[in-house]
């Protein structure tokens, strides 16, 4: 055999050893947006548990939030909605609302990026705009929309609709 034929040789076991890199990287990377979803829910899973646990365990942010909800607001009426944010019990249930909103802010975030399917984010906006039916909600995000990102704010403001 001559050195041709031996280099040739060499530059087709090269290119095999090439593609079988790039395979097995191309797996790696699906076993790492795989894994990264996973961690993503099981985080956002987590941050509701604990919003939820701040209102429930604390009986004064439970009352606020049921009695904001429990209430149709004229939100139309600019004095009432001034006056609703004088009140400490409306106060308190439109800052419980804001971390509310910080979480929809992060899925709609990581829904965008990929990390959740529309089969698990759907039902999650499907809850959003049953949040956003009630009126308190809705005073809320009125006075915090300007602190979040345009195309989340898009997504909010169609739910208003």
């Amino acid at each position: 055999m001559n050195w041709e034929a031996i280099g040739s040789v060499g530059e087709v076991l090269g290119a095999i050893g090439v593609i079988a890199t790039l395979a097995y990287l191309a797996v790696q990377v699906r076993q790492n947006t795989q894994v990264m979803k996973a961690q993503t829910r099981d985080s956002i899973t987590n941050k509701q548990l604990d919003y939820y646990s701040s209102i429930y365990e604390n009986d004064g942010s439970s009352e606020s939030y049921f009695a904001a909800v429990s209430k149709e607001f004229d939100i139309s009426d600019q004095a009432v909605v001034d006056e609703l944010f004088q009140d400490k019990e409306f106060q308190r249930f439109a800052l419980i609302v804001l971390g509310n909103f910080r979480l929809w802010e992060n899925e709609w975030y990581q829904y965008q990026q990929g990390l959740f399917e529309p089969d698990e984010f759907l039902p999650r906006q499907k809850n959003w705009s049953k949040n956003m039916s009630h009126s308190a909600y809705r005073i809320a995000w009125s006075f915090f929309r300007d602190e979040f990102s345009p195309s989340f704010r898009q997504i909010i403001d169609e739910l208003e609709n």
